[in-house]
Protein backbone atom coordinates (compact mmCIF):
# COMPACT_ATOMS: atom_id res chain seq x y z
CA UNK A 1 0.00 0.00 0.00
CA UNK A 2 2.80 2.10 0.30
CA UNK A 3 5.07 2.92 -3.05
CA UNK A 4 8.42 2.44 -1.46
CA UNK A 5 9.89 5.16 -3.31
CA UNK A 6 8.48 7.06 -0.49
CA UNK A 7 9.17 4.90 2.38
CA UNK A 8 13.45 5.61 2.72
CA UNK A 9 14.56 8.74 3.30
CA UNK A 10 11.86 10.22 3.26
CA UNK A 11 10.41 12.77 5.88
CA UNK A 12 6.56 11.98 6.48
CA UNK A 13 4.72 14.71 7.86
CA UNK A 14 0.53 14.91 8.20
CA UNK A 15 0.53 17.28 5.39
CA UNK A 16 3.07 14.66 2.94
CA UNK A 17 1.37 11.57 3.91
CA UNK A 18 -2.25 13.35 2.98
CA UNK A 19 -1.02 14.45 -0.42
CA UNK A 20 -0.12 11.25 -1.13
CA UNK A 21 -2.65 8.92 0.02
CA UNK A 22 -4.77 9.16 -3.64
CA UNK A 23 -1.58 9.42 -5.92
CA UNK A 24 -2.73 6.61 -8.77
CA UNK A 25 0.88 6.65 -9.94
CA UNK A 26 4.08 4.59 -9.54
CA UNK A 27 7.04 5.39 -10.38
CA UNK A 28 8.19 2.84 -13.02
CA UNK A 29 11.97 3.04 -12.60
CA UNK A 30 11.54 1.79 -8.92
CA UNK A 31 8.84 -1.12 -9.94
CA UNK A 32 10.63 -4.03 -12.61
CA UNK A 33 7.75 -5.47 -14.24
CA UNK A 34 9.51 -8.20 -16.44
CA UNK A 35 8.61 -11.07 -14.65
CA UNK A 36 5.03 -9.79 -13.75
CA UNK A 37 2.23 -11.70 -16.55
CA UNK A 38 0.08 -9.41 -18.44
CA UNK A 39 -3.13 -10.59 -16.39
CA UNK A 40 -3.97 -9.70 -12.76
CA UNK A 41 -4.42 -13.54 -11.79
CA UNK A 42 -1.29 -13.95 -10.35
CA UNK A 43 -1.96 -11.09 -7.97
CA UNK A 44 -4.86 -12.35 -6.45
CA UNK A 45 -4.78 -14.25 -3.32
CA UNK A 46 -2.47 -10.93 -1.92
CA UNK A 47 -5.11 -8.57 -3.11
CA UNK A 48 -8.06 -10.28 -1.47
CA UNK A 49 -5.72 -10.74 1.61
CA UNK A 50 -5.03 -7.07 1.94
CA UNK A 51 -9.02 -6.22 0.85
CA UNK A 52 -9.89 -7.86 3.88
CA UNK A 53 -7.69 -5.95 6.28
CA UNK A 54 -9.85 -4.09 8.58
CA UNK A 55 -8.96 -0.67 10.27
CA UNK A 56 -8.31 -2.14 13.29
CA UNK A 57 -5.72 -4.61 11.93
CA UNK A 58 -4.02 -1.78 10.30
CA UNK A 59 -3.73 -0.42 13.28
CA UNK A 60 -2.40 -3.26 15.35
CA UNK A 61 0.26 -3.00 12.45
CA UNK A 62 1.18 0.33 13.02
CA UNK A 63 1.17 0.04 16.72
CA UNK A 64 3.77 -3.12 16.06
CA UNK A 65 6.44 -0.73 14.36
CA UNK A 66 9.22 -1.02 16.64
CA UNK A 67 9.37 2.23 18.93
CA UNK A 68 12.93 3.47 17.65
CA UNK A 69 10.99 3.77 14.40
CA UNK A 70 7.94 5.70 15.86
CA UNK A 71 6.32 8.67 14.29
CA UNK A 72 4.60 11.35 16.42
CA UNK A 73 1.92 9.86 17.63
CA UNK A 74 -0.48 12.06 15.80
CA UNK A 75 1.09 10.93 13.15
CA UNK A 76 -0.14 7.37 13.72
CA UNK A 77 -3.50 8.38 12.88
CA UNK A 78 -2.92 10.16 9.65
CA UNK A 79 -0.74 7.37 8.44
CA UNK A 80 -3.19 4.50 9.51
CA UNK A 81 -6.08 6.66 7.92
CA UNK A 82 -3.71 7.30 4.94
CA UNK A 83 -3.46 3.11 4.65
CA UNK A 84 -7.13 2.51 4.47
CA UNK A 85 -7.39 5.33 1.51
CA UNK A 86 -4.46 3.02 -0.43
CA UNK A 87 -5.61 -0.01 0.68
CA UNK A 88 -9.59 0.73 -1.50
CA UNK A 89 -6.95 1.88 -4.45
CA UNK A 90 -4.22 -0.78 -4.65
CA UNK A 91 -6.12 -3.00 -7.64
CA UNK A 92 -7.20 -0.17 -9.55
CA UNK A 93 -3.71 1.00 -9.55
CA UNK A 94 -2.05 -2.37 -10.24
CA UNK A 95 -4.66 -3.29 -12.55
CA UNK A 96 -3.74 0.41 -14.51
CA UNK A 97 0.27 -0.36 -14.64
CA UNK A 98 0.01 -4.16 -15.63
CA UNK A 99 -2.53 -2.98 -18.40
CA UNK A 100 0.01 -0.69 -19.29
CA UNK A 101 2.63 -2.62 -19.32
CA UNK A 102 0.49 -5.29 -21.35
CA UNK A 103 -0.07 -2.40 -24.20
CA UNK A 104 3.57 -1.81 -23.89
CA UNK A 105 4.91 -4.84 -24.81
CA UNK A 106 2.17 -5.56 -27.17
CA UNK A 107 3.41 -2.84 -29.27
CA UNK A 108 6.92 -4.12 -29.11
Amino acid sequence: MIDHTEAFGATWNEGSIKALATRDEIYMNCVNFDHVPPSMDSFEPSLISLEALTPDKIASIIDGVPREWRFPLGDAAVLSEFLATRQSMVRSILTKHVSARGDHDATQ
